[in-house]
């Protein structure tokens, strides 16, 4: 990561870490991504500048996860068997143990 980026990604896992997120380097990762519309590899080159919009959007994504609403809502995105489905409030978030029942139930077959 480019300075900038890096200080912002440290001072994210720093406040997550603080409100007991239980993985704070990964969520700050999938927030900066998703608030600056990049990939890991932009995120890492520094591929484009802050733009104060996507700043704002971070801000705001910030503060409600803080307040512990769930990451998988803000991003509106959630990953379950190597596959990614949208994901918005009202909407169950597939759990990774549900992966292994998943996977248990196909050797019942």
């Amino acid at each position: 990561m480019v300075s900038k980026t890096r200080c912002l990604y440290n001072s994210i896992v720093s406040l997550l870490e603080n409100a007991g997120i239980d993985t704070p380097e990964i969520e700050a990762e999938v927030l900066l991504r998703w608030a600056f519309s990049t990939d890991r590899t932009g995120l890492y080159t520094g591929g484009k500048p802050f733009d104060k919009k996507d700043l704002i959007k971070l801000k705001d994504a910030l503060k409600k996860r803080l307040k512990r609403q769930p990451l998988q809502y803000l991003v509106g995105r959630v990953e379950f068997y190597g596959y990614e489905f949208f994901c918005e409030p009202g909407v169950f978030i597939p759990r990774q143990e549900t992966e292994t029942l998943v996977d248990v139930a196909q050797l019942l077959k």
